[in-house]
């Protein structure tokens, strides 16, 4: 057997002990299934653990592909991606990130815009200066310089909570507040 079948054979290749079909199966293209039967935990944990395919069935055949939450799909030439369900679904769409910055953003970060001054300058520094509360080797570190943001990036998190809470419990506030802005920027 030289290629991967796709029909109602199923093709034994006789071994003479467990090591030998692992060492058939990985040096060979990745199998879109493979099927190990035995009761036996430690023969199948050793499978599992020194193969790859695009799924792994014990006892059977079948009844993989008729499973509702189970994904099915291959690895590496017999296939790329899941194509069952929601795996299907995530396999064929891109799902794009997206931002929007809000306007008002643009005072606390107005570092980043021209004319650059002296005092951008020094901010920007304060501001990427920063940097993380351990060593290389994971000990903690309060260095001084990182104390004083901590209050100022709970203030942050906390703030934006308790913003979106607000807004999600009243769905005209977020159209209000445009509004309200939209006029203040007009004065």
């Amino acid at each position: 057997m030289q290629e991967e079948i796709f029909g109602p054979v199923l093709s034994i290749i006789p071994v003479d002990s467990l090591d030998e079909a692992i060492d058939i199966i990985n040096s060979r293209p990745q199998p879109l299934a493979i099927y190990v039967f035995s009761e036996n935990e430690q023969f199948k944990e050793k499978v599992t653990r020194s193969t790859r395919s695009g799924s792994i069935v014990y006892n059977d055949v079948v009844l993989q592909a008729g499973v509702l939450g189970l994904p099915l799909g291959g690895a590496g030439e017999s296939g790329h991606g899941q194509y069952k369900g929601k795996y299907g679904f995530d396999t064929f769409t891109h799902f794009r990130s997206s931002m929007e910055t809000p306007r008002w953003m643009d005072r606390i970060v107005a570092v980043r815009y021209p004319p650059f001054t002296s005092s951008k300058h020094s901010a920007a520094v304060r501001l990427t200066a920063v940097s993380l509360p351990f060593d290389r080797q994971g000990r903690l570190l309060y260095s001084r310089r990182v104390q004083p943001w901590l209050g100022f990036f709970t203030f942050i998190v906390i703030g934006s909570m308790l913003v979106s809470i607000y807004l999600n419990s009243h769905p005209n506030a977020w159209l209000q507040a445009k509004e309200r802005f939209l006029q203040w920027r007009e004065m």
